[in-house]
């Protein structure tokens, strides 16, 4: 679903597939995630989990960690520029990016573009609205009622003055409980919402909340 941007009308549809390029299992994980869209169109996309702490404890959810080092930049520049065919776009994700140090963040965007000649996509829940968010592509994960400080999340992109899209899990609870209509009219009412993504739910194997698709 798309309200301006028409350079992605085409591409709201795909099927993602992952592949590790690398790892340091104490740090973090880089993530080769290439993205093949309806009409074959093929980006590729960078992940850095630049923490997996989060400030929600969001039942779905299989990333958090109550501890969680943050990633080296040194460690991370030589990953991103020993792939630069692999750094065109950028996330930058958790866990939660926005309760790291501001000095932090900014490095680590900074760093990113630096390397995709891009700005980076900060994927937040805007609990905390970091104040580098104008320096990112920024995206917004949104699930409604499932996610705790829903309400203030939607405040806050009420009230948010720079471009944004919103990522959604597509869950039961987004079928049955909001439905297509609120879906889309919430979507419309945030007047610097851009874009809207319906994302396939990932479980792992320790899911105590089973939301995937094909049980839905």
């Amino acid at each position: 679903y798309m309200k301006k941007s028409s350079d992605y009308q085409k591409n709201v549809l795909h099927v993602s597939s992952m592949i590790i390029v690398s790892m340091n299992i104490e740090r973090m994980m880089i993530v080769r995630r290439i993205i093949i869209s309806w009409n074959h169109l093929r980006d590729i996309i960078m992940n850095i989990y630049a923490t997996y702490q989060c400030n929600f404890h969001c039942k779905f959810c299989s990333i958090r960690k109550d501890h969680s080092e943050l990633v080296d930049l040194i460690w991370a520049e030589n990953e991103l520029r020993s792939h630069p065919e692999l750094c065109s776009n950028i996330n930058i994700l958790g866990g939660e990016p926005s309760i790291l140090p501001l000095s932090y963040q900014d490095e680590l965007i900074r760093l990113c573009q630096d390397v995709s000649k891009e700005p980076p996509y900060y994927i937040t829940n805007l609990f905390e609205v970091s104040p580098l968010l104008a320096k990112c592509r920024t995206i917004v994960s949104y699930d409604f009622g499932l996610r705790e400080h829903h309400r203030e999340v939607f405040q806050n992109m009420l009230q948010l003055d720079i471009d944004f899209s919103i990522s959604t899990v597509l869950t039961n609870y987004l079928v049955t409980n909001v439905g297509s209509e609120k879906y889309l009219n919430t979507i419309e009412g945030f007047k610097n919402c851009i874009r809207a993504d319906l994302d396939i739910y990932y479980h792992a194997k320790n899911d105590s909340f089973d939301f995937t698709p094909e049980n839905n």
